[in-house]
């Protein structure tokens, strides 16, 4: 298996991120979906000896060949005690809806969204407890077609009749993401109807050099992302920073005064993607690895800091896997 070597019941990260430098972090690239589309993602934790459990499973339903309907979030395995059927339990679901068409597509849709919950996740935690951000930040995302406004609204309670997907289904969150006309100025709003008390905050972002180029910027007030692209467009690396001031067209990009927060590069190997993802200080903090097969994203791992104590070495071991399942269509 690219990038990786099983020893003593520890699935090692090697291969391609041992001869890195620096690791980084990035994207999926990006892979052709007219006659396959994302399924479901399966999360396991993994043990020490290489034993998997599943924990959870995202299932993705469409209104057409790939125009994401509904996320739906499975935490358990239901009365039958086996994983992946029909009575796995509910933990929340997301519905989609689009309209327009983006005249840029977006950077990074999914960090997007994800900075966008940072208002409810910082001041209202206990209320989305259960609702995993990496997964409900992707839940609309995946597959995205380039239409300019996305609406997510986001379920936590069956209601008064205990049936999930039905007419009195308790709302807690929507998210309206939005290009207002601009070629690639975009806002998230987020409300929570099921918070009392909680009105709504709008983060603004905007793009500059979105696109094309080997740099490119995703920037809000008070910090931005920078993008590192290589020849054939794939990032390879990642970088956060924060700045004072008010951001301006056009972009002057990274200055001096600018503070790096943290950054994740992006190592490609024929089949595989390792992103070790680094502190401001350029101290490794997270090694993740993509396996692919036949182009489509087939496996993401999770690596701890290994026996030496330090991630993104040979020595790392898989705590975590999630499995990408694809269905024809």
């Amino acid at each position: 298996m690219q990038g990786s070597v099983k020893t003593a019941g520890r699935v090692l990260l090697t291969g391609a991120l041992a001869a890195l430098a620096g690791c980084g972090g990035g994207d999926i690239p990006e892979v052709e979906s007219t006659y396959v589309r994302l399924q479901e993602i399966r999360h396991y934790s993994v043990n020490t000896s290489g034993v998997q459990t599943q924990l959870w499973r995202q299932h993705f339903s469409y209104l057409d060949k790939s125009t994401p309907d509904k996320m739906v979030y499975y935490n358990g395995k239901g009365a039958d005690a086996a994983w992946n059927t029909a009575d796995d339990s509910v933990a929340y679901y997301v519905a989609c809806a689009y309209s327009g068409k983006a005249a840029t597509a977006p950077l990074d849709l999914e960090s997007e969204i994800a900075n966008g919950l940072d208002y409810v996740y910082s001041n209202y935690g206990a209320d989305m407890t259960g609702l995993d951000r990496a997964s409900l930040a992707r839940s609309c995302a995946v597959n995205y077609n380039g239409q300019g406004a996305l609406v997510m609204k986001v379920y936590k309670d069956p209601g008064a009749d205990a049936k999930w997907q039905s007419a009195d289904d308790v709302q807690l969150l929507g998210v309206n993401w939005q290009q207002p006309g601009t070629a690639g100025d975009s806002s998230v709003a987020v409300s929570a109807p099921g918070i009392a008390g909680s009105g709504t905050a709008t983060t603004a972002h905007y793009y500059y050099s979105a696109s094309g180029g080997a740099v490119r910027y995703l920037v809000r007030q008070t910090y931005y992302k920078r993008y590192e692209f290589d020849t054939a467009n794939r990032p390879t690396r990642i970088s956060s920073y924060t700045y004072i001031g008010v951001p301006t067209a056009p972009w002057g990009g990274t200055q001096a005064s600018h503070v790096r927060q943290e950054y994740t590069d992006y190592e490609y190997g024929p089949a595989d993607l390792v992103k070790c993802r680094r502190d401001l200080m350029g101290n490794p903090v997270e090694a993740v690895r993509d396996a692919f097969v036949d182009g489509l994203l087939n496996e993401r791992q999770y690596f701890d800091a290994g026996l030496d104590g330090t991630p993104c070495t040979g020595d790392d071991a898989v705590t975590a896997v999630e499995k990408f399942v694809f269905e024809k269509i």
